[in-house]
């Protein structure tokens, strides 16, 4: 008995050391987090917090009221209203949909809604990607929204949507989830929110860290990783483009524009293009409409590498053009 009781003291006791151990060395991947972020992000005040607490994006349990135009974290309210008689078209994207830093009637969907007078729904926000479309094209709170004369849809990609198709947290210091999904048999599923377990596994550091480490070979020139991307990306847009035409009852224009400014490509978006027009999306880049340089102060904020709106009132006619969209 004694010589049982001894080896399970033991044994707990070698538990606790390497808890001890994991937790700690689990830190010191937060504090480099941290000092990454610093790094990356100087002007940005937010007191980074250790903690393995996961919070719940809004959108994720209120998609019905995120779109209030209440502020940058929130999505926009839709431009051009006043012609609801005609098509409406819908746009996609992260912040450069968006429009981050910009007025409303700076934006993107606002020069296309006045320069077409139709009314553009804004369906883009800040970090988001090609899944936060699928997600909403799930949802009823989405097409609550969307006129049905809704016959036209882009899609605004960067580069990085394909890394964020497979991070879990946008930052390793997050505590935000970031809507993720893994694909089975052909089919998305959405990680588990509601599962304490599940979400704690998640918040470690160690975790997080490998998932953007991994997640980062997504947008490289290492063609094995970059063909899952383009598989999986491809896989969230096409199943938009269905899920909307089966809810609204009809074919819908279909678009993906690359905002490709300097350096900053898709990574082998010829490949991406084939998948995309073998379902009738027609992509274009913003390299295919101007020589202009996009990443210069012109035409981006330095200070935080998002387009200034000079570069959608350059932009914003050509796309008109080149899609033949019509007012």
């Amino acid at each position: 008995m004694k010589k049982a009781l001894k080896i399970l003291y033991i044994v707990i006791i070698n538990i606790i050391f390497l808890a001890v151990l994991f937790f700690a060395f689990d830190y010191s991947v937060y504090r480099q987090a941290c000092k990454e972020f610093h790094e990356q992000h100087p002007n940005d005040k937010s007191e980074l917090k250790y903690s393995y607490k996961t919070v719940i994006s809004d959108y994720l349990y209120d998609l019905e009221h995120f779109f209030n135009g209440k502020g940058m974290y929130l999505g926009r309210l839709p431009d051009g209203l006043e012609y609801k008689d005609k098509p409406a078209i819908v746009v996609f994207g992260c912040s450069y949909a968006f429009g981050q830093y910009l007025n409303p009637n700076q934006t993107f969907s606002y020069k296309l809604a006045h320069q077409l007078k139709r009314p553009v729904y804004n369906r883009g926000a800040v970090g988001w990607s090609t899944q936060h479309m699928y997600y909403q094209t799930l949802s009823d709170a989405f097409y609550n929204d969307i006129p049905k004369n809704t016959d036209t849809v882009i899609y605004v990609m960067i580069g990085d949507h394909l890394r964020r198709s497979q991070i879990e947290h946008f930052f390793i210091t997050d505590k935000w989830a970031y809507l993720h999904y893994t694909l089975k048999n052909d089919e998305f599923i959405q990680d588990n929110y509601n599962s304490k377990l599940a979400n704690f596994f998640r918040a470690l550091y160690i975790r997080k860290r490998y998932n953007h480490v991994l997640a980062q070979k997504y947008q490289t020139n290492d063609m094995k990783y970059v063909r899952k991307a383009h598989k999986i990306v491809a896989k969230f847009i096409i199943k938009s483009k269905h899920n909307m035409e089966d809810r609204l009852g009809k074919k819908l224009n279909f678009y993906v524009l690359y905002y490709e400014p300097g350096d900053w490509k898709v990574s082998f978006r010829g490949e991406l293009s084939v998948l995309l027009m073998k379902e009738g999306i027609k992509t274009i880049s913003t390299t295919d409409l101007t020589d202009e340089d996009l990443f210069s102060k012109e035409y981006m904020m330095h200070e935080n590498w998002h387009p200034q709106e000079k570069a959608w009132n350059l932009l914003t006619p050509l796309i008109i053009e080149k899609l033949q969209l019509k007012d």
